[in-house]
């Protein structure tokens, strides 16, 4: 299975509740607005070319974000960043949790403890 993982434009990010949700034009034209759950990883410095080993050395933190996206333009194409990029469609948690507090599961613990359910 490839990973898709789609550039999110700092336009899209947005206020988080109780400030309203900007629902994407496009996606009121045929009722195909959706919405997501998702964790947000933020960096604490700019990073390029980082290794593997070295990348939790820039992770700030984490806090949540409300993905919304139009899935007609989304599973019209395959690259996902126009359906989830909409200006202020991305409305992210006010709190950051800090990566040095958080123990946070590696994907093999997660795929292990996913098996078990």
């Amino acid at each position: 299975m490839l990973t898709v993982i789609p550039r999110k434009p700092n336009t899209s990010l947005a206020s988080p509740w109780p400030q309203p949700t900007i629902l994407p034009k496009i996606t009121q034209l045929d009722d195909c607005g959706d919405y997501e759950a998702e964790l947000v990883v933020v960096l604490g410095k700019a990073a390029k070319n980082v290794s593997e080993a070295d990348a939790m050395e820039y992770v700030l933190g984490y806090t949540a974000a409300n993905d919304v996206s139009s899935r007609s333009s989304q599973f019209a194409q395959t690259q996902w960043s126009f359906s989830k990029g909409f200006d202020g469609a991305c409305p992210i948690g006010k709190y950051i949790i800090c990566a040095k507090r958080l123990k946070i599961l590696t994907l093999r613990q997660v795929r292990r403890l996913s098996r078990r359910s």
